[in-house]
């Protein structure tokens, strides 16, 4: 009887221990999947951080560029707003000295119309004949 209990005993026991090692197996299997997963994110996650730095010297690339093109552009506004204003100035220089000329003209008009004028008072009427 000790002898068919102890069987039995050994029998369950080889049974429980059966079962954890299912279990265990089970456990490992799954983990495994997961340690797949974690490699497959990994790689996933690499790919993005390499993409995610060629981007970020594409967008420093692109600022240095937007700075150069201020700069430039800082320049260039300069520039055409000195011509401009040199232009406008040169622009008024010259109407004011055609202002200059149109009142000495005017002037002259004015002085050839009295001596017209001056002279016709002179002369003798018309005679009636």
């Amino acid at each position: 009887m000790f002898d068919r209990q102890f069987k039995h005993a050994i029998s369950e026991h080889m049974a429980r221990g059966n079962e954890h090692m299912a279990r265990g197996n089970e456990h490992m299997a799954r983990g495994n999947e997961h340690m797949a997963l974690g490699n497959e994110l990994m790689r996933q996650n690499r790919e993005v951080a390499t993409r995610a730095i060629e981007v970020m010297g594409e967008v420093i690339h692109e600022i240095e560029l937007s700075r150069r093109d201020r700069a430039d552009m800082t320049v260039f506004i300069r520039d055409i707003t000195t011509r401009s204003e040199r232009h406008a100035d040169a622009t008024v220089r010259a109407i004011d000295a055609n202002t200059a000329t149109l009142n000495d003209m005017r002037a002259d008009m004015a002085a050839n119309r009295q001596a017209i004028l001056s002279v016709i008072d002179r002369l003798e009427p018309p005679s009636g004949d």
